[in-house]
């Protein structure tokens, strides 16, 4: 078993993680914090017309989410889901569960090549993966996550907006 941090869609196990069949895989051992990074909306997908989660090392800032407990199944999940190795890398990260220090924890971050500095929109779907997700998550935590996903939020309705009147 291998200790996975979960921080986008991943957070909630009963979204594609169970649609996918792999629920099974994925032991929830709580909601983990890792300091020194921060939640970012910034990560292009295939075709760059939306976004998707990222971390980005931030010295001053905390992410939460989800700590699971994965068989090498669900490794091999991920790795296919995430787009290893070209749309995101790996990393092994400490997390704290319950004041609980863990070394070694997977996660994914995005690769450079696939990182945008500009706002960009994101899908409705992920929007609501990510709400179902943090539901668990720290209110105040919570609030700052809503706040980046508003913003892409706001670029793709303002996006709609300006395809009506075209």
């Amino acid at each position: 078993m291998t200790y996975y941090f979960a921080y986008g869609s991943c957070m909630d196990a009963n979204g594609r993680i169970r649609k996918d069949g792999y629920y099974e895989d994925f032991q929830k051992v709580g909601v983990a914090r890792v300091d020194g990074y921060q939640f970012k909306l910034n990560k292009l997908s295939g075709n760059g017309d939306v976004v998707y989660a990222n971390i980005e090392k931030n010295p001053r800032s905390v992410v939460y989410g989800i700590l699971y407990k994965i068989s090498d199944r669900a490794k091999e999940y991920l790795d296919h889901r995430e787009g290893y190795p070209n749309h995101y890398g790996k990393q092994y990260i400490q997390v704290s569960v319950e004041g609980q220090e863990i070394k070694n924890v997977l996660t994914y971050i995005a690769r450079p090549s696939y990182l945008c500095r500009e706002a960009m929109p994101i899908s409705e779907q992920y929007e609501a993966e990510l709400k179902k997700g943090g539901e668990l998550l720290p209110a105040t935590y919570r609030k700052e996550m809503l706040e980046e996903i508003n913003r892409c939020v706001g670029i793709r309705e303002a996006k709609i907006s300006s395809r009506k009147y075209e």
